[in-house]
């Protein structure tokens, strides 16, 4: 109608008959763009040739015509119409089809890049829900392939790979019959996709299970090993002596028994101090160190930390230096002071007798700051990207005794400070010796 409305408004304009047969064959052109069943595309066709012998040939209002050669044109007319209504079909199909295959690579791609970058289980099921959602508009539900079906509204599907079935995917059961043959299709591609997923996960999984059942292996291995190599000398000391102390405590000289008991005392504070980190590191290697923060000045931590250095403190020139004595922070306060026990420590066997030996804390922000400081021979920068190993030991050390650690105390203080929040770090002690600087959380008042 409106075509030959079109068509009676140039007809008045005294347009040529051939113009408005090109006006009905534009007509048939949108109506072909426009609709989608090809039925339409053969009406408006022979709809376009009658309109046009109706009210544009002689005798007008009617479909007899007057002029024979009309007949001719009316056939061409009508094939014309119907082969460009189907060339308009089919460039519209394929235009569908290009616009179908471009968004079922995007949604593949998209979700294929999301899958990748993945890190557990949990992310893989939000990421397939997700996109299923996208695709399909509706309700997703994943469970275990044991267990039975949500309910009998939805219809279940196996995310799998060839001998193994990861989840089963449930999407309400009218939405699937609804579904078109591409979204049915790219539905199970997507399934496809997180089964590959699921599977290089369980691989990875299985592979880190290895890893760290090596790593444990290993480590009892080094650890034994360690034990039964630095342990014998206090051991040996302590029997000694005590052998001595039972068989010639009578001709003994009070001045050498007090030396005596005093080896004894020393490798005894060694032995427990070593055994107090070993079972510290152990906790932490097993996830069963349970931290209870409190507020705690700082001041009262390091005070504490050096009440149990023992008699080798004697030895050096211990300062504290606190800025604000009010300072505080959320720690644990025994793992805190074993921590700075252990860096003084290992600061007193790395520093010559009658060096000082400085302690202390200051705010820096939000966060609270402790520090060890020492006049020693120093940690080369090569040791220094190993220094907070497990098992790892530098070879400088100056004290006069014997025993060597079994480089569980900074392994253990890195452990201690990263489960509080904070960062532990070494750095020259200008002009000569070391510091190591550790950073809690601030319990700052308002």
């Amino acid at each position: 109608m409106l075509t030959t409305s079109v068509c009676l408004y140039f007809q008045k304009l005294n347009i040529n008959e051939s113009n408005m047969i090109m006006i009905y064959l534009l007509g048939v052109l949108i109506t072909a763009y426009i609709t989608e069943s090809k039925l339409y595309s053969i009406i408006s066709s022979v709809l376009a040739v009658l309109s046009f012998n109706y009210f544009f040939t002689r005798p007008y209002m009617t479909v007899v015509s007057m002029d024979s050669g009309y007949t001719f044109t009316f056939f061409i007319m009508f094939f014309v119409a119907l082969f460009v209504s189907s060339i308009t079909k089919k460039i519209k199909e394929q235009a569908k089809q290009s616009y179908l295959k471009a968004y079922s690579t995007q949604i593949m791609l998209d979700m294929s890049q999301k899958l990748q970058q993945a890190k557990n289980v949990e992310e893989i099921d939000e990421i397939t829900i997700e996109q299923i959602k996208k695709l399909l508009d509706c309700d997703v539900l994943l469970f275990e392939p044991n267990k039975e079906p949500v309910s009998t509204v939805y219809e279940c599907f196996p995310i799998r790979n060839t001998d193994t079935v990861f989840l089963n995917a449930a999407i309400p059961a009218k939405r699937y019959k609804s579904a078109t043959e591409f979204e049915k299709n790219l539905f199970s591609a997507m399934l496809r996709e997180s089964a590959l997923a699921y599977e290089k996960e369980t691989i990875t999984q299985t592979k880190n299970e290895l890893l760290l059942k090596h790593k444990q292996e290993e480590l009892r291995s080094t650890l034994l090993r360690a034990i039964s190599h630095d342990l014998r000398t206090p051991l040996t000391g302590i029997s000694g002596n005590a052998d001595i102390l039972l068989n010639n405590a009578d001709v003994i000289s009070g001045e050498k028994k007090h030396q005596i008991y005093s080896d004894i005392y020393d490798d005894s504070i060694w032995l427990l101090n070593l055994v107090e980190n070993l079972l510290s590191v152990t906790r932490f290697d097993k996830n069963e160190i349970n931290i209870k923060k409190e507020s705690e000045f700082i001041s009262d931590v390091i005070q504490e930390a050096v009440s149990h250095i023992g008699r080798r403190k004697n030895n050096y020139n211990i300062k504290i230096e606190i800025t604000d004595e009010s300072l505080s922070a959320k720690v644990d306060a025994r793992l805190i002071s074993q921590v700075v026990f252990n860096l003084v420590d290992n600061a007193m066997k790395y520093s010559p007798v009658n060096t000082t030996i400085t302690i202390g804390a200051y705010a820096e922000g939000k966060d609270i700051k402790v520090f060890v400081s020492d006049q020693g021979n120093g940690i080369s920068d090569e040791d220094k990207k190993s220094i907070f190993d497990m098992f790892y030991t530098v070879n400088n050390a100056v004290s006069s005794d014997s025993r060597r650690g079994l480089g569980l105390g900074l392994a253990l203080c890195k452990a201690v400070v990263e489960a509080h929040g904070g960062t532990i770090c070494v750095t020259d002690n200008k002009p000569e010796g070391t510091i190591f600087e550790f950073s809690l959380e601030g319990d700052f008042y308002e």
